[in-house]
């Protein structure tokens, strides 16, 4: 569960009142505006990645306002995909397994599983600066997945992607969220992302959805 009551938020001149929000179920949960009303900043603030000025984020039930965010255990892709450049794919993808003493067997394990899955097994021994903007994509969404959080936080994961691509990452990552029961709140403009997730989850057959919804 995600919960948002009576949270304030501020960044220089950006000022964001009183907001409350509740996802309580697993599930993709959209978040969608248009640019500079603070939907990164909501992201970030139930991240811990910035201060509230009032009220409190709740995650499974508890006040997390105070709690660091490596400890409120989120999965998080930011826009900018934030790579660490020194490390490998292979190492980027397991840097939250060891952070949390995952065994070095296991960790491996779940790296090379995953990485399969999502198909960039012949990237793990490149670096950041050898990848494209979609591969970035890619290992970043994995590395947010990694240590298999139940809560996931994305800010725009599908926008390096083109095509075909986009659109079987996009099922891919939907069938993924079924299968492991996870809460996903994402930051979007992409039609396509959110047809997908009206014809999984709302069962619409031919949902209508403008860019500039």
């Amino acid at each position: 569960m995600i919960e948002m009551d009576n949270v304030s938020l501020k960044r220089g001149s950006f000022r964001l009142d009183k907001l409350s929000l509740c996802f309580g179920q697993p599930g993709i949960h959209l978040l969608i505006g248009e640019t500079g009303v603070g939907k990164t900043s909501v992201v970030e603030a139930i991240c811990g990645l910035q201060p509230v000025a009032s009220g409190q984020v709740k995650l499974r039930g508890e006040n997390v306002t105070g709690v660091s965010p490596a400890a409120r255990s989120i999965g998080y892709l930011p826009q900018d995909v934030a790579l660490f450049d020194h490390l490998s794919v292979r190492e980027n993808l397991g840097f939250a397994c060891a952070a949390r003493k995952w065994s070095p067997a296991s960790t491996r394990e779940r790296v090379n599983s995953l990485s399969a899955s999502l198909g960039i097994s012949d990237l793990l021994q490149r670096f950041p600066e050898q990848l494209s903007g979609g591969q970035k994509h890619c290992v970043a969404l994995g590395r947010a997945l990694a240590f298999d959080p139940d809560i996931v936080c994305l800010d725009e994961p599908f926008a390096a992607l083109d095509g075909a691509t986009r659109d079987s990452m996009i099922q891919w990552f939907i069938n993924y969220v079924d299968e492991h029961e996870v809460t996903v709140l994402a930051v979007t403009h992409q039609p396509q992302w959110l047809q997908a997730v009206a014809k999984t989850q709302l069962k619409l057959d031919n949902p209508v959805v403008s860019p500039g919804t």
